[in-house]
């Protein structure tokens, strides 16, 4: 009972200290406006563009507190986004190891196929690799160091792969220390992958609720687009759903219960969409607890630009 009685009135003169120094206690809710990649820099929340030197190719990076997320940075017609095409301060990827910050980059020996996982703090992201035209970027003949899906278990890199029984279409989900990352598998050739004929384990998405991980899908009501947000323990990630043909799936006929991006607030829960000044693209920010996600927002068959 003292011990009760002492943690409240802790709680209550942390409170009271935010107060006296004029500091407001904000409700996490969506914002009604997107917000600039320049405005991402303030209290407990950052961003950083990382650029592969081999392809020219920009990732950005967004942490929230303990919540992070990576995805590809595109044009407003679909193209990857290069360095020379951008005014933002940018971090080479040979470069991202330091304090807190790493980086590692996963091939699926099946497809040959790169993913990088980018960690910073607790906070971390997942996503695949691309060429400056749009092609998945393939490990032969990169310099970069690289660790096959297969052996990820071996080096205590927790993994798992959904598969859409709607679609057949795979999703990686990785998890390091705290940092966590979701991203659509693809072939060499930019198709979805399909979980035909793989001969890694997968897990079926309505399976994926358990004690410490479960999924939502969000539903953007404005294009139907949906987007596959999975959390386990205290890593998550956020990606686009795709059909099998590689279009965006969309929730119309679906079995799956959605959220809209409307909906997505409560307490340590809420979206949040943010936008290149220099392309006009969106991005998707979700983030529940300490785990977070990001992802590029689309149409039926486009970018969302602003």
């Amino acid at each position: 009972m003292l011990r009760k009685l002492r943690l409240l009135l802790i709680i209550i003169l942390i409170f009271s200290c935010l107060i006296a120094c004029g500091i407001k206690i904000k409700t996490l809710t969506l914002q009604k406006e997107p917000v600039n990649i320049s405005d991402m820099r303030g209290f407990c929340s950052n961003y950083a563009i990382y650029v592969d030197e081999e392809t020219d190719v920009m990732y950005l990076l967004s942490n929230n507190d303990f919540a992070g997320g990576l995805t590809t940075m595109l044009n407003a017609d679909g193209t990857p986004k290069l360095r020379e095409q951008t005014n933002y301060n940018t971090i080479k990827i040979s470069e991202m190891k330091g304090f807190c910050s790493d980086y590692e980059i996963f091939v699926d020996e099946e497809t040959d196929v790169m993913y990088i996982f980018s960690s910073n703090g607790f906070a971390g992201g997942l996503t695949i690799m691309l060429n400056a035209d749009g092609t998945p970027k393939l490990s032969d003949g990169t310099k970069y160091d690289t660790i096959k899906i297969s052996n990820m278990e071996d080096l205590n890199l927790y993994h798992e792969i959904y598969v859409d029984e709607e679609t057949d279409v795979m999703y990686l989900f990785l998890r390091n220390n705290y940092g966590g990352g979701l991203t659509t598998m693809l072939n060499a050739d930019g198709t979805p992958k399909l979980s035909d004929g793989t001969k890694y384990d997968t897990i079926k998405i309505s399976n994926m609720d358990g004690l410490t991980s479960y999924c939502k899908i969000h539903e953007d009501e404005e294009t139907r687009a949906m987007y596959l947000f999975s959390k386990n323990s205290y890593s998550g990630g956020l990606t686009t759903m795709l059909n099998a043909n590689g279009t965006p799936k969309l929730s119309d006929g679906t079995k799956y219960d959605t959220i809209k991006i409307s909906d997505m607030r409560g307490f340590r829960s809420y979206s949040r969409i943010y936008v290149d000044e220099e392309t006009g693209v969106k991005y998707l920010f979700s983030r529940n607890g300490y785990c977070g996600g990001l992802t590029t927002m689309i149409n039926k068959g486009n970018l969302e630009t602003k």
